[in-house]
């Protein structure tokens, strides 16, 4: 019998919930980093150039480390990725925050570091997702509530981390809130290496199955590939809001690190309260109303946010950006867990969070260089106006008629995605 997420659905599977308070907190202190990254640069003279180059750097790893966290995690099980991810990236940032303290880390060892920090952090990640698909199968939890709770568990983060780490780059400065994150990783990884049991890793897994294979998995799935046109274009235009926009948009406006996590943290209510309420929403109107809801309040967000006259109507915009957003994550996590069968879950995970991730840090970077140009302002009126160019029309797609469709495959005589080649005893 599949349980929901109540009580006893938590009581009967403790390894769920230590994963998710592992997500809780790995993902709270990355937060912190995003905000207290660009204050050491800012504190250091630097401006949106430097902010941008680090926040490529942070980002590069996305056109690749999902890929290899996938077949890491295949090979190895999620349980173990997250162990070791943890403990390696939690020391990269406590290098970052310990060089920072000495006075000795200039701007291209903070990118090194950053760049490496995402590399090691991505198994655990993705090991993490592969595991709650697993363990709900396993102790008969329902799929689709454990998403909804992971995701909303993603979101307080974004609502709680923000508002800890202003207030920590404010009271201790940026450095030691470096290494607050690296404490993060270091409890989420006791979290995961006492609650989760070991689990076998499938033959299939093992095997050297192609990541060529996991792309043309998610290609053929003609949903899949929509929702992916979808995610990609929306990160690569909102991502650099929080990368480079935000901390820019604070200065100008005479503002402190306290400022920025109070807009990110609005941001993280929206969140919250769209994941909260998706599983609702999805039920009375379906899954496609509500995405293509969300998403367009989402790109109205940049624009009001350029035209607020005060932090708190400001904040406002950022809730609402939040809301739209807030239930995407659910339906796509919940599109991809259902279709795609648990022997190759980790690379074909991998390889959608590489495609849809792929153009985040050239958008990073060009926002940077264009900061130092033109005034943040009008390049926030320009991302809703590229949105509603580029994202709209997406959303007209025929194949995300599927999406309420009960699971079909994209279309007629198409391979569905959980089906999968044959694996394959050698890589070629």
């Amino acid at each position: 019998m599949t349980m929901g997420v109540g009580t006893g659905a938590w009581r009967r599977s403790p390894a769920i919930v230590a994963v998710l308070a592992a997500n809780a907190i790995s993902g709270a202190g990355n937060v912190l980093t995003s905000v207290a990254m660009p204050w050491l640069i800012i504190e250091r003279g630097g401006a949106g150039a430097e902010i941008g180059l680090i926040g490529f750097a942070t980002l590069l790893p996305l056109l690749f480390g999902a890929l290899v966290a996938g077949i890491i995690v295949d090979r190895i099980g999620g349980r173990a990725a997250s162990v070791v991810s943890d403990l390696a990236s939690g020391g990269t940032i406590a290098a970052i925050g310990l060089l920072a303290l000495a006075g000795w880390l200039p701007l291209w060892l903070l990118a090194a570091l950053a760049f490496l920090g995402t590399v090691l952090d991505m198994p655990g990640a993705t090991g993490r997702s592969v595991l709650l698909p697993a363990l709900a199968e396993r102790d008969g939890v329902d799929l689709a509530a454990v998403n909804g709770m992971s995701e909303t568990v993603r979101r307080l983060t974004i609502l709680a981390g923000p508002l800890l780490s202003g207030v920590l780059v404010v009271a201790v400065g940026p450095e030691l809130t470096m290494l607050v994150d690296a404490v993060t990783f270091a409890v989420s990884t006791v979290l995961v290496a006492i609650w989760v049991p070991r689990m076998a890793v499938a033959h299939e897994a093992r095997q050297a199955w192609r990541l060529r294979d996991a792309v043309a998995l998610l290609w053929r799935d003609r949903l899949i590939r929509s929702l992916m046109a979808v995610s990609g274009t929306v990160n690569v235009l909102l991502n650099p809001i929080f990368f480079v926009l935000l901390p820019l948009y604070v200065v100008a406006t005479g503002g402190v690190a306290a400022d920025q996590g109070l807009l990110v943290a609005a941001f993280g209510v929206g969140t919250l309260t769209g994941a909260l309420g998706s599983a609702r929403l999805v039920r009375r109107f379906g899954r496609r109303p509500v995405l293509t809801v969300g998403v367009a309040v989402a790109g109205l967000s940049p624009f009001l946010l350029a035209a607020a006259p005060s932090l708190p109507v400001a904040a406002v915009a950022q809730v609402l950006s939040g809301l739209g957003i807030g239930p995407v994550g659910p339906i796509v996590l919940t599109v991809l867990g259902t279709r795609v069968k648990p022997e190759v879950r980790g690379r074909v995970f991998g390889a959608h969070t590489t495609i849809v991730n792929a153009a985040i840090p050239i958008g990073v970077v060009v926002t940077g260089f264009v900061a130092e140009l033109v005034d943040v302002r009008l390049i926030l009126v320009g991302i809703s106006t590229l949105f509603a160019a580029t994202v709209l029309p997406l959303l007209l797609q025929p194949a995300l008629a599927g999406l309420d469709a009960g699971g079909s495959a994209g279309s007629a005589g198409e391979e569905h995605v959980a089906e999968g080649p044959a694996p394959r005893a050698q890589q070629s």
